[in-house]
């Protein structure tokens, strides 16, 4: 059934280069050289009797045919690591991708549960704020965002809707009686296409008189360093409501006007439709669904 198939790496070859859009990368990727990346591929497009890359000067272009067969070994590889994971008891590595706020306020407290369900798996958390291409880096297996675009080649699970709210550190709100004299903080989304959260925004669904104009405002680019100004006495911040729940109820922080919420985005874990097949990605999205279903502030529910 199988003896006209060509060799599995002159497939994997192929499949690298068209995912990756190139000779070298694919080389790189493999731990080959380029010239045997094109070998090999030279070898195919011999066998099957049609073109699979069209060469440039400094670029090559897969064909269509290139494409079609790339895909279905994708699928296949796919198909047989994730057998091969179901198969072996022994450790084996997740790796996560999300961004630093999530991370590190949210996810890594709560990582030692997962583990001390899973003790098998090995976790690797990678994090930053430049969205990451899940078909092209198959050292990653799964990635959590924030507002993130749909890319329909991807697995999308929804997690939670977000909101954001006023908080600071219960000495400060002691301290600090008139809205005029607290000292205001907020973040700049570094990534484009967020939807803005900002204090003016706030000022208007409290209906307060204090302006973005008249207000002392401080920004920062990262959502934590944000997180321990306010932990630190030094302001009123505007945060996600989600990311602060753990250090409200440790007495860190407190809401200021709880009633005043500013509706955000959806928090959501994304996969290759292949490694979402897999055992550890399917034992990660059934453990995180339930625990911030668990963890959700009042008000609020998982869509997941």
């Amino acid at each position: 059934m199988f003896t006209s198939l060509p060799s599995l790496v002159a497939l994997r070859a192929l499949e690298a280069a068209v995912r990756l859009g190139s000779f070298k990368d694919a080389a790189d990727e493999l731990s080959v050289s380029p010239t045997a990346v094109s070998h090999h591929i030279r070898a195919l497009e011999d066998d099957l009797g049609v073109g699979l890359f069209v060469r440039g000067t400094r670029q090559v272009t897969a064909t269509a045919a290139a494409i079609q067969l790339s895909e279905a070994v994708n699928r296949g590889l796919s198909g047989i690591a994730s057998a091969m994971d179901d198969c072996v008891l022994g450790e084996k590595l997740l790796t996560i991708s999300t961004t630093p706020a999530f991370g590190a306020l949210w996810l890594v407290p709560r990582l030692r549960k997962f583990q001390n369900l899973f003790p098998n798996y090995r976790i690797q958390l990678e994090t930053g704020t430049v969205p990451v291409d899940l078909t092209r880096d198959r050292r990653l297996d799964v990635a959590i965002r924030y507002g993130a675009a749909q890319v329909e080649s991807l697995a999308t699970t929804p997690l939670c809707e977000e909101t954001f709210g006023a908080f600071a550190a219960p000495a400060y709100l002691e301290a600090v009686s008139a809205l005029g004299d607290f000292e205001f903080i907020e973040t700049e989304w570094q990534q484009s296409g967020l939807l803005r959260i900002g204090w003016s925004a706030w000022f208007e669904t409290a209906e307060v008189t204090i302006t973005a104009a008249t207000a002392r405002i401080r920004s920062f680019k990262e959502e934590h360093h944000m997180v321990q100004c306010g932990i630190a006495g030094q302001g009123l911040i505007l945060v996600s409501t989600l990311l602060v729940s753990d250090l409200v109820e440790q007495g860190l922080l407190a809401p200021f006007r709880p009633d005043v919420r500013l509706p955000g985005l959806t928090y959501t874990l994304k996969t290759t439709p292949e490694t979402a097949a897999s055992r550890k990605c399917r034992d990660f999205r059934r453990w995180i669904i339930a625990e911030i279903s668990g963890h959700i502030p009042s008000g609020r529910s998982s869509i997941g």
